[in-house]
């Protein structure tokens, strides 16, 4: 359980370090009648959330060299002990791109994921079903008070600022058309989907791990379980401040 439990600590670091490629008022066009026998040059992706070009031309350091200015700016909006006590400082900026990346998908690569795993995960037991307490979702509440804590608008900034960065490490995923800003605001956008799950939450014992024992919770993805792993209170924070980051780095409202 351990792996799915720390998607969530992924999750809000994404929130706080980049602030999910849905094409908010995407505009489909008529495809030209072409001749025959004559070639078709085939068109970009339209990009529906861009970046806003920098005022100040700025030099940033090589991607695999980034570590040290990513954690520069992460304690500058979130403070050292945070940064200290939650974040693996090795290879970074790509963690987060590979985290945010799988965040809608039924699993999460843990070897990539940039957070250090929270302690007090529920300890796997045979032939047991068990109900999520407070005292569990407890856990989360330092780290999710520090997140809704950043100054978005110093959140997005600094996103913006680190930007080709993680547009380079989108691509090298194997994205080399992709943007990241729009996969980005899809990701945001599915998490803040997350259904709320009656209480009280059971989880039954799988394969090595506790699975939720509803089925439409157990279908979600790895993101939405995670944060209905946190319980109600603190999901609906993740789900304010992410709204409030999206609003900041979206060209258009959500529908």
């Amino acid at each position: 359980m351990n792996t799915k439990i720390v998607t969530i600590s992924a999750g809000a670091v994404v929130a706080v370090s980049a602030g999910l490629y849905f094409l908010l008022g995407y505009q489909s066009t008529p495809e030209p009648i072409v001749p025959p026998a004559t070639s078709v040059v085939k068109k970009e992706p339209a990009i529906a959330n861009p970046v806003p070009e920098p005022t100040v031309a700025q030099a940033l350091p090589a991607l695999d060299g980034s570590d040290e200015l990513a954690m520069n700016e992460l304690i500058t909006l979130i403070g050292q002990p945070f940064v200290q006590k939650y974040l693996l400082p090795q290879n970074l900026i790509r963690h987060v791109v590979v985290t945010i990346d799988n965040l809608p998908r039924k699993k999460i690569a843990g070897s990539m994921n940039p957070v250090k795993p929270l302690p007090g995960q529920v300890s796997a037991q045979p032939e047991v079903a068990i109900s999520l307490t407070p005292a569990q979702y407890a856990r989360y509440d330092e780290f999710v008070q520090s997140v809704v804590a950043v100054d978005s608008q110093k959140l997005t900034a600094t996103y913006f600022k680190l930007y080709p960065l993680f547009q380079e490490a989108y691509k090298s995923l194997g994205y080399p058309k992709g943007y990241f800003n729009d996969r980005l605001v899809t990701v945001i956008d599915h998490l803040i989907a997350t259904p709320y799950a009656q209480e009280p939450i059971q989880l039954i014992n799988g394969p090595g791990i506790y699975q939720f024992a509803d089925p439409a919770l157990e279908s979600l993805s790895a993101g939405q379980k995670a944060i209905v792993r946190m319980g109600p209170e603190n999901g609906a924070k993740i789900r304010a401040k992410l709204k409030e980051i999206r609003a900041l780095i979206a060209s258009k409202p959500a529908t």
